[in-house]
């Protein structure tokens, strides 16, 4: 494998010769990606042998330092003939002083004199538990990360127990690695998170012991890389009953013929999940999938247990779409998803399209109006394209026992919004309210708006191609001055 630094960045080669008893180590995320063959992003860095005071007076000869982070031991650095800022700490051991579980409960002690050995030990995971010396391009590998590399394992440093009780939010932190990833875990990791995960729900005093923000970012980031072998995962370890006790409902939520043939509500919520890496989906939406939309996939259906009712053998879902965005809210509310800075979105927008996502099937025997389809897929106030995201999904993974020639809800209102905007794009209004109170001689108030969407709709619907025409019509259908 070739070195991770042929030769040391300028900022480097300089610094070593102004500390030439220095040892730069680079950690972390860059060495683990870079021997998957990943693309390296960030890069951080440790110093050994050099007190945190005479490394600042160092390399403020060589670029900007910003000393927020010193009192842990951590600085940032920008060097002047970089455009990268990185992030340089000096060695460091840290324990829990408390074994509450809280990340917060860390006493961090920075000593420029620890060997590269002890910094590593105190890290999560061996993946993340190297180092890379930049100028001898040795690999410091204490505890064989590189063989779990290989291996595509997640594997604790040390005993998984105790790497828990430091702090509960790892456990959820190896399964967003292993989603990101595609990796296992270890055997000794899964006990020890079957054990240890109650804890996640742990309160000191009125607070929680594992922040709700980092729970929030911790299952996103995973969800978001792998959504199908994320829940199967939390499912595994008995973190879905735990976290998404309403998502894990949805496996005892049985479905009949001849809507549903697939099996449950999750047998189901799996399919519509699969269906956004097929081809007729790229083809079909060729942006991509959002978080939001494959968040408005997991709980589309989160309502159908509440509501389930059987009639003549067939059981039926009325107003479970109703009864799940209320649930949704409360799912985001409890978990404060959308808090993290990460993956940031709106509460209300995401439980909107779980309230609207059979709206394809409530008008497929009915044409849908045109100033409906703009207010729901072109506007900026709705999610529309991560609505039709789900709804598509939502009928990809509905298998019938009925054979269907005709083309399917979310086919045919795809054709319509084709039909009114072949580019994707509506044309302007041809009128403004100012328009119509000149015309009609009409105070401000909410016939202006009735006229406006009349206009709006014939305009859409091809039959009103220019102001003058928009005019007569208004003039003919509600009259003179």
């Amino acid at each position: 494998m070739k070195p991770l630094l042929p030769k040391p960045w300028p900022f480097l080669a300089k610094f070593k010769k102004l500390r030439p008893d220095a040892q730069v180590y680079i950690v972390g995320g860059a060495l683990r990606d870079h021997f998957l063959g990943r693309p390296v992003k960030d890069y951080d860095l440790v110093v050994c042998a050099v007190p945190m005071d005479e490394l600042i007076a160092s390399l403020e000869t060589l670029g900007e330092v910003h000393t927020v982070g010193k009192r842990f031991g951590v600085i940032k650095f920008r060097p002047l003939d970089d455009d990268r800022t990185f992030d340089i700490a000096l060695p460091r051991k840290e324990f829990s002083w408390s074994f509450t579980g809280g990340y917060r409960d860390f006493d961090v002690q920075s000593d420029h004199t620890l060997p590269i050995d002890i910094d590593l030990s105190r890290r999560d995971f061996t993946v993340n538990a190297m180092a890379y010396n930049v100028f001898t391009h040795e690999i410091v590998d204490p505890f064989f990360g590189q063989k779990d590399l290989n291996e595509g394992v997640i594997r604790t440093v040390g005993a998984a127990t105790t790497r828990f009780q430091e702090d509960y939010s790892r456990m959820l932190r190896a399964v967003r690695f292993a989603c990101r990833l595609d990796f296992t875990l270890s055997e000794k990791t899964i006990a020890a998170i079957k054990r240890l995960g109650v804890h996640l729900d742990d309160r000191l005093g009125e607070e929680w012991v594992v922040a709700r923000e980092v729970i929030a970012q911790e299952f996103l980031k995973a969800f978001d890389a792998a959504p199908i072998r994320c829940l199967q995962l939390l499912d595994e370890i008995k973190l879905l009953q735990q976290l998404l006790p309403e998502v894990k409902d949805l496996q005892s939520c049985k479905q009949t013929p001849p809507y549903h043939i697939e099996g449950t509500a999750f047998d189901h919520l799996i399919l519509a999940l699969e269906s956004l890496g097929s081809i007729d989906f790229t083809q079909t939406f060729p942006e991509g999938v959002s978080l939001m939309s494959k968040l408005a996939i997991l709980f589309h259906d989160v309502g159908k247990p509440l509501v389930a009712s059987e009639k003549n053998g067939i059981i039926h879902f009325y107003g479970h779409e109703l009864k799940g965005a209320h649930i949704t809210k409360a799912i985001c509310d409890r978990l404060l998803l959308g808090s993290t800075p990460y993956y940031p979105f709106d509460h209300d927008q995401l439980s909107w399209i779980v309230r609207e996502h059979l709206f394809a099937i409530h008008h497929k025997q009915t044409m849908v109006k045109a100033i409906e389809i703009e207010s729901l897929f072109f506007s900026t106030r709705h999610p529309g394209r991560a609505l039709l995201h789900c709804m598509w999904a939502d009928q990809r993974a509905s298998v019938s026992s009925k054979a269907e020639s005709t083309p399917t809800p979310i086919q045919r209102l795809l054709e319509e919004i084709k039909r009114l905007a072949p580019n994707r794009i509506l044309p302007p209004p041809l009128l403004s309210g100012d328009d119509v109170i000149e015309w009609l001689a009409l105070q401000p108030g909410p016939k202006i708006a009735e006229i406006l969407k009349f206009i709006r709709e014939e305009q859409l619907q091809g039959r009103l191609q220019s102001k003058e025409q928009a005019k007569q019509a208004v003039l003919h259908t509600y009259g003179s001055k």
